[in-house]
C-alpha cells in the first residue's frame, strides 16, 4: 500500500499497534450492533483517545491530524467508538474558545475511558447548515436560558456534558450543557453503522453565565469543529474502504466457478484495481484534509481543501463498499459476516457532517469568490 508513504516511522508505529490491540479480540466479526465499552477502555489503556489532544488537554501536541492515524484502523476493524464525535471534534471546538478549566478536564476524562462530549448543531430543517436558528439563547439575569430542538446528536446519551450551538442575540454561540441538566431531554436510537445517537430538546434550561464558552462569536470555532469531523471521519472511510477491497479479494480468491477461482476473471480483476485506485486515492485526499486543519492554515483554504475531500472520498467509499457487497453476492448481504457494517459505515460518512452536494455547493462558492 502506497499510503504508507504519507506517514513517518512512529505514525506507523501507532497505526499497527492500533490495529493489533483491535485485532486482538475486540473487533466485530459480524455485522451485529456490538457494545463499546471495552474497546473504549482499552484504547484508553494505551492513551491513543489522547493523541488528538494538545498538552494542555493531556495529549501529545501532535494536533488534530494525528487523528488520522486512529481512525485508519478503525475504520479498517469496523468499530463504533465515540472517537471522533466524542474527542476529536470536542478538541477541535474547545482549541477555538477561550481556555474552559472545567471543559479541559472533561476532555482529559474523556480520553482517560470516560464518558465523551457531544457537539448538538443539527436541527430540524436546517439540512446542513451550520448556523443554529431555532435553538435560542435569552439572558436571564445573570445566566441564560436555552429552548431548542438538535436532532441525531452523537453520543449524546453516553456524553458527559453537550456543546450546544444557539442563536445569541443574532450571532452564533456555543454553551456546555450538563447532560442532566433540568429542562434537558433525550430520545436515544442506535445509527444505521452500529454507533449511538439521539434527539435532544432543549426547555428552558437555565445556565450560568460561564455556560457560554466564546466571548463574542462561534461561528469559526464551529466550522473548525465541523470541518475537523467531516476531514478526520475520511481516515475512518479509508481504512474501511481498504477492508472491503481486502475481503474482496480474499474472496475471489477462495470462490470457485468452473474449476477456477473467480479472482482469474479479468473483468472482475479490473473491478479490483479501480477499488485499489479508488482507495489509494482516499488516503491521500484524506490525509490532504486533515493537515488543513493545522492552526497556520487559514479558514478559507482550510473549508476548501475539506469541502474537496468530503465531496470526493464520501460517495467513492460508498461505491467501494456497493462493489464489495456485488462482487460477494448474497454473503456479502449476511448480519454473520462483516462486510455489512462497513457499508453501513461508509454510508454514514457519506452522508454525514455535510453530504456531496453541501460540499460541493460550498467548494463552488468559494471557488467563485477566489476568482
Amino acid at each position: 500500500m502506497i499510503r504508507n508513504l504519507a506517514l513517518d516511522e512512529t505514525e506507523l508505529a501507532v497505526r499497527d499497534a492500533v490495529t493489533r490491540r483491535l485485532k486482538d479480540g475486540l473487533a466485530p466479526t459480524s455485522s451485529a450492533p456490538t457494545p463499546y465499552e471495552a474497546v473504549w477502555a482499552a484504547l484508553a489503556d494505551l492513551s491513543f483517545l489522547s493523541v488528538p489532544l494538545d498538552e494542555a488537554q493531556g495529549g501529545l501536541g501532535g494536533g488534530l491530524s494525528d487523528a488520522a492515524i486512529v481512525l485508519e484502523p478503525l475504520g479498517r476493524c469496523g468499530v463504533a467508538v465515540p472517537f471522533l464525535d466524542g474527542i476529536c471534534g470536542p478538541a477541535a471546538l474547545l482549541s477555538r474558545l477561550p481556555v474552559n478549566p472545567v471543559l479541559t478536564e472533561l476532555i482529559k476524562v474523556a480520553a482517560a475511558g470516560g464518558a465523551p462530549l457531544a457537539i448538538a448543531w443539527t436541527e430540524a430543517d436546517q439540512g446542513w447548515d451550520r448556523h443554529p436558528v431555532s435553538t435560542k439563547a435569552v439572558r436571564d439575569g445573570d445566566g441564560w436560558r436555552i429552548t431548542g430542538l438538535k436532532l441525531a446528536v452523537r453520543w449524546a446519551a453516553q456524553s458527559g456534558g453537550l456543546l450546544v450551538s444557539a442563536n445569541c442575540l443574532g450571532s452564533t454561540s456555543v454553551f456546555f450543557i450538563p447532560r442532566d441538566a433540568i429542562g434537558v431531554a433525550m430520545v436515544p436510537c442506535r445509527t444505521a453503522d452500529g454507533q449511538q445517537a439521539a434527539d435532544v430538546m432543549l426547555t428552558n434550561v437555565a445556565l450560568p453565565a460561564t455556560a457560554r464558552l466564546d466571548e463574542d462569536d462561534a461561528t469559526e470555532a464551529l466550522n473548525h469543529a465541523l470541518d475537523a469531523l467531516a476531514a478526520l471521519s475520511l481516515a475512518e472511510a479509508a481504512g474501511a474502504m481498504d477492508a472491503c477491497l481486502d475481503m474482496t479479494v480474499g474472496y475471489l480468491k477462495t470462490r470457485q466457478q468452473f474449476g477456477a477461482p473467480l479472482s482469474r476473471q479479468q473483468a472482475l480483476q479490473h473491478r479490483m484495481a479501480d477499488m485499489y485506485a479508488a482507495c489509494e486515492t482516499a488516503w491521500s485526499m484524506a490525509v490532504d484534509a486533515a493537515t488543513a486543519l493545522a492552526p497556520t492554515v487559514s479558514p478559507i483554504d482550510r473549508a476548501t481543501r475539506v469541502s474537496a475531500a468530503k465531496a470526493h472520498v464520501g460517495p467513492s467509499g460508498r461505491r467501494v463498499a456497493q462493489e464489495a457487497v456485488h462482487l460477494h453476492g448474497a454473503i456479502g448481504m449476511t448480519m454473520d459476516y462483516p462486510l455489512g457494517r462497513l457499508l453501513a459505515r461508509l454510508t454514514l460518512i457519506d452522508l454525514g457532517n455535510g453530504d456531496a452536494d453541501w460540499h460541493l455547493a460550498r467548494l463552488a462558492a468559494l471557488l467563485d469568490g477566489a476568482s
